[in-house]
């Protein structure tokens, strides 16, 4: 565990507030990489674990959308354990829990730090399936309704083709210690995982991952992110476009724009601080 690991959840009138530094409960790998790792064949994943700030403020009885809407990239719930939850792909677009290199409790750090699942971790404490038991609750998604394990009712493990496309169901379940019939999430071994949408409302919910102050994009909208993205290609002396691609949506990814354009991620670094001026 770690020794700063902090998680409150607090009923404050009709919302459910819940507060994180994101560092979890549990023992977790060995982050950056080592190039001495054999993990480092397949990901060379630079980044350390870092504390964050993370506050989730919920309605305590969620009610169902009349539409469910798309998940956004990066956190969409957190855990009990006190980590965050991204949706199940990575920055590429591609299931992540198949293509990154995660830890034994299934987590990883991204680029400002952030420890994070995609996909079920077996850190998680869940007494379902046991004697037919229901799935624990395991988090909360940002619109409120619980995320439970994978063991559904009488303990039969659950697949995608027992839940709606957000990954979830409805039925009775006791929620802020009443029984009652009510719409829940699911956690699976099959992709997408967690949740496939939203299926309640996200609206008025906060949540919070703050960016390093010092990054390239910091401050900066769509209209800025071009200008910086313009300038750090006329420095460079490369297609604008070509450096888009590499360099990623914000925050940009040096390592692997280095890597596709074979040019010193320190003079990419550089060039974007220059174009920020």
């Amino acid at each position: 565990m770690w020794p700063d690991h902090s998680l409150t959840i607090a009923v404050e009138g009709d919302r459910r507030v819940v507060k994180s530094n994101d560092l979890p409960d549990h023992a977790t790998g060995i982050f950056p990489i080592s190039s001495s790792d054999l993990a480092f064949a397949y990901d060379r994943n630079p980044n350390s674990i870092i504390a964050q700030k993370i506050v989730l403020s919920m309605p305590t009885n969620p009610k169902i959308a009349a539409e469910p809407s798309c998940l956004p990239m990066g956190l969409i719930s957190v855990a009990l354990t006190g980590v965050s939850i991204f949706n199940g792909l990575d920055a590429q677009g591609r299931d992540a829990a198949a293509h990154e290199v995660q830890d034994s409790c299934n987590g990883h750090p991204e680029r400002q730090g952030a420890y994070h699942y995609h996909n079920m971790s077996p850190c998680m404490k869940d007494g379902g399936g046991k004697q037919g038991k229901h799935s624990d609750l395991a988090g909360y998604a940002a619109d409120g309704f619980g995320i439970y394990g994978q063991f559904g009712e009488g303990g039969k493990s659950l697949s995608n083709k027992d839940l709606d496309a957000c990954h979830g169901h409805m039925h009775l379940l006791t929620w802020n210690g009443v029984p009652q019939e009510i719409y829940h999430y699911h956690l699976t071994k099959e992709y997408p995982y967690t949740l496939g949408c939203f299926r309640g409302e996200v609206s008025g919910n906060k949540s919070v991952l703050p960016a390093k102050k010092d990054g390239p994009w910091a401050g900066a909208g769509p209209e800025s992110h071009r200008l910086v993205l313009e300038k750090a290609a006329q420095e460079l002396g490369v297609d604008q476009d070509k450096l888009r691609r590499a360099i990623g949506a914000p925050p940009p990814n040096f390592a692997r724009a280095a890597q596709q354009l074979g040019i010193d991620e320190s003079k990419i670094r550089a060039a974007f601080d220059k174009a920020r001026r």
